[in-house]
């Protein structure tokens, strides 16, 4: 199965740099996942009304509901599941 990545860059997957290719093309035939860490300068959220949508998200561990500066967040994918699990 061609990672999603993969699939939405087509040939132009091929020109990524080598480390850029093995981690955006994690799919299930891979066998290994990816970890990502990083810090976000700034996290803004939409109106009122995105609230609810970002609470849910939250629950699915895909969204963040909160806002604020330098948040530091570690982001993992794994061949055996759909679900990416982000963390705060």
């Amino acid at each position: 199965m061609t990672s999603i990545f993969e699939t939405a860059l087509g040939e132009d997957f091929s020109r990524l740099h080598p480390m850029m290719r093995r981690r955006f093309g994690v799919g299930l035939e891979a066998g290994y996942g990816c970890v990502g860490t990083g810090v976000m300068r700034c996290i803004r959220r939409g109106p009122w009304w995105t609230v609810p949508f970002l609470q849910l998200g939250k629950v699915r561990n895909i969204l963040i509901p909160d806002h604020g500066d330098d948040v530091v967040f570690t982001g993992r994918t794994s061949p055996t599941s759909t679900r990416t699990a982000a963390k705060r």
